[in-house]
């Protein structure tokens, strides 16, 4: 056998030995990721570097947190999400936990990320509050890139989030921004409203989503149980 066969051998060993070792990665990437696979054939996610951001567009917190997705119409459970409120991404992590993945968008008919269920509501997800025969109640939360903020003689990039709730009475949707401006949409019942919301402290609840829940629920009870 010459030099050139032996090098030859050589080269197509290493090929052979390469293909192997990328057939084997995928091979235990599908054991790992199982009937979950579809979720993982998108981009992978763009993060926000800490060098870059003095704070991050995700809704909640940047952590990935247990949550499932509807996709496709095939619910999968048991995942690791964070949804982007800046570029409208749900992200799930990979199962070795070494890639985060963006989930395409069109597929998604809905997710729970940590007990919050998010539907798509015209062009957008939200978090789906509240919901009785003649009430719903919808949370939005967007980002956009504000005026950047120096620190120690660096420029960064910041976020600013605006939350704003979608509410629906008999099928006709309001924005409101607090349990205040709720009230006017029950001009009958506005006194007592008031009341509830002096006994139960609700300008004291730090997370204003609570508030609104516990109104909402209070005048449903008050306007629509009492003449079922």
């Amino acid at each position: 056998m010459n030099k050139f066969q032996s090098l030859f051998l050589l080269l197509a060993f290493t090929a052979m030995a390469s293909v192997y070792a990328q057939q084997s990665f995928f091979d235990e990437f599908r054991e790992k990721a199982r009937d979950c696979a579809a979720l993982y054939v998108n981009q992978m996610e763009t993060g926000y570097s800490p060098k870059q951001y003095v704070n991050h567009p995700y809704w909640s917190t940047d952590e990935f947190q247990k949550g499932v997705v509807c996709y496709n119409g095939f619910l999968y459970g048991d995942l690791q999400l964070r949804y982007d409120t800046y570029k409208k991404h749900l992200v799930v992590i990979t199962p070795e936990k070494h890639v985060a993945v963006c989930v395409d968008m069109r597929k998604v008919d809905y997710f729970v990320i940590q007990g919050t269920l998010f539907v798509r509501l015209g062009d957008d997800f939200m978090a789906f509050l509240y919901k009785s025969p003649h009430l719903q109640l919808y949370q939005k939360v967007s980002c956009v890139l504000g005026t950047p903020v120096e620190k120690e003689r660096v420029i960064y990039q910041k976020f600013k989030s605006k939350t704003s709730f979608i509410f629906y009475k008999e099928g006709i949707s309001h924005t409101i921004t607090s349990y205040s401006g709720l009230m006017k949409y029950f001009p009958g019942y506005k006194k007592l409203l008031k009341a509830y919301a002096k006994k139960q402290g609700l300008s004291r609840i730090n997370r204003q989503e609570k508030a609104l829940v516990m109104l909402l629920d209070y005048a449903n009870t008050l306007i629509y149980d009492s003449h079922d």
